[in-house]
């Protein structure tokens, strides 16, 4: 009983010298410990690879990846121009910046479970791989990178520093260079019908690009 009324006054106390900003930067980091740890749970279940792409340069997205989240997580990176801040900090640029990080986060679970047994962490052709074209693929042809964009937009925009935006157009790019090599193998395996699919649907930005 002693211990349960240490724990809870604890918790209050916490709660009482918490900043609003140490609030949100362990509600963002909360967010991308959820999505890692999602994710590594999940790629434990897949098909058999049965073809991947022949370019050694599909791998240079990781480099990029890399690169943005350091620009996004490590506070010493901060450093003269990159450290500038682009929008002034409020509470109502923090509320927009957490729910866009946590809403991309779970539009990527929702494409993750959508794709199923057909997901891999490289352009990759599965056993039996199937075209998938339901749910958060109507809207998009990749729309896990279409989450990871939004979310990584949410942190960016509770950073507002220049650092934090040259990190959300080098994971733009990435994932873009990254989606090319998969729609190659998708054209490769599934042809006219992936063509019919791309002239629906966008790439990466519903409606848009």
């Amino acid at each position: 009983m002693n211990f349960q009324r240490v724990l809870k006054k604890s918790f209050s106390l916490y709660l009482y010298i918490m900043t609003p900003h140490a609030f949100f930067a362990l509600a963002i980091l909360g967010a991308w410990v959820f999505w890692a740890i999602y994710w590594i749970w999940m790629a434990r279940n897949v098909k058999t690879t049965v073809l991947e792409h022949p370019d050694p340069n599909k791998h240079i997205h990781r480099i990029f990846i890399v690169i943005s989240a350091l620009l996004l997580g490590v506070h010493s990176l901060g450093i003269g121009p990159l450290g500038w801040v682009l929008i002034p900090h409020s509470l109502e640029k923090a509320v927009i910046g957490l729910a866009l990080t946590w809403g991309g986060i779970f539009f990527t679970i929702w494409a993750r479970n959508v794709l199923a047994d057909n997901w891999s962490a490289q352009p990759e052709l599965k056993k039996d791989h199937t075209l998938i074209v339901t749910g958060p693929y109507k809207l998009a042809r990749h729309p896990i990178y279409t989450g990871i964009i939004i979310a990584v937009l949410g942190t960016a925009l509770m950073r507002a520093e220049v650092r934090s935006f040259i990190a959300l157009l080098i994971t733009f790019f990435a994932l873009w260079h990254k989606s090319m090599f998969e729609e190659d193998l998708m054209r490769q395996q599934f042809g006219q019908q992936y063509d019919d699919y791309a002239k629906r649907v966008k790439r990466l930005i519903p409606w848009v690009i």
